[in-house]
């Protein structure tokens, strides 16, 4: 179940653990979950996001997630354009 008491404490354990960090590679795990590289208190950790509908999901890890490497789709390649070296400034929840 997500309420807003979920989102609230996501979004506080998002901003402690990779607010100001730099995302340095993205990838896909399958067609609807995508994954971040983030580098943030000297640390790396991995943002995974999944809009698949038995399974959503967003959360961080330690491991690299396993991604299809030969999965490419236009989402993907603008990912890679767009978020691909930026910063992660802050993260809120309205």
């Amino acid at each position: 179940m997500f309420d807003s008491l979920t989102a609230a404490a996501l979004a506080d354990q998002l901003s402690r653990d990779i607010e100001n960090g730099r995302v340095q590679r993205l990838g896909l795990i399958s067609r609807q979950a995508v994954w971040f590289e983030i580098y943030a208190n000297r640390r790396r950790s991995y943002l995974v996001a999944s809009a698949e509908n038995q399974a959503p999901a967003v959360y961080l890890t330690d491991n690299e997630p396993v991604g299809d490497r030969q999965l490419v789709t236009p989402l993907l390649l603008l990912l890679r354009k767009y978020a691909r070296g930026g910063r992660i400034v802050s993260v809120q929840q309205p």
